[in-house]
């Protein structure tokens, strides 16, 4: 479906929701808030009523326009991200494919830009990229056929298990039990 002005859309709920939910942190640990939520909830703030008027209303037109493509499809399935995993040092990817991100999430907006609409979406892990990193597939459903979207997403799943290529990717347990806790590592915040 088309998805008009969605980064513009979501940007604004989003920070009026960190500057709703977190300004209070802020206000009293603001040096153990990293500066992505420190910065969504300083733009939450420099938002209008009219800007919140014109995400509500185009978040409405997204709406109707997911509305109009389910009344002759059941699924929409795409990557769930545009990139591959990053190191966790990395706040975000600032460019892809040498282009610029628009912000510190916007390397999400193939999952944001059906949540607007306010339809369920599941990722399923599907394989390797070809960086030998895990790739995830979104299986967008109807609005309100969240036990749908997980079936067949099940579905996906279980004819993905014999294919080497395309099966669940497995998680090298030895290896997590015996990494350092994250909270070791240097540069990492108690939020």
């Amino acid at each position: 479906p088309e998805c008009p002005d969605a980064d513009d859309t979501f940007a604004v709920i989003r920070a009026l929701c960190f500057s709703g939910m977190h300004r209070e942190l802020l206000r009293e640990y603001p040096d153990q808030v990293g500066p992505n939520v420190r910065d969504n909830v300083r733009e939450g703030e420099s938002y209008s009523a009219l800007d919140v008027v014109r995400a509500l209303t185009n978040q409405q037109h997204l709406y109707r326009h997911w509305q109009t493509f389910f009344e002759h499809h059941d699924f929409v399935l795409a990557p769930t991200t545009t990139i591959s995993p990053r190191d966790w040092h990395e706040l975000y990817p600032t460019e892809i494919d040498g282009e610029p991100t628009q912000s510190y999430y916007h390397w999400l907006s193939m999952a944001y830009a059906s949540t607007l609409a306010g339809h369920p979406s599941v990722t399923l892990p599907t394989g390797r990229d070809e960086n030998g990193l895990p790739f995830g597939l979104q299986i967008i459903g109807r609005r309100g056929s969240d036990l749908e979207t997980l079936a067949f997403a099940r579905e996906l799943e279980t004819l993905f298990a014999d294919d080497d290529a395309l099966a669940r990717p497995r998680v090298d347990l030895a290896y997590l039990r015996d990494a350092a806790p994250l909270k070791e590592a240097e540069g990492f915040m108690g939020f």
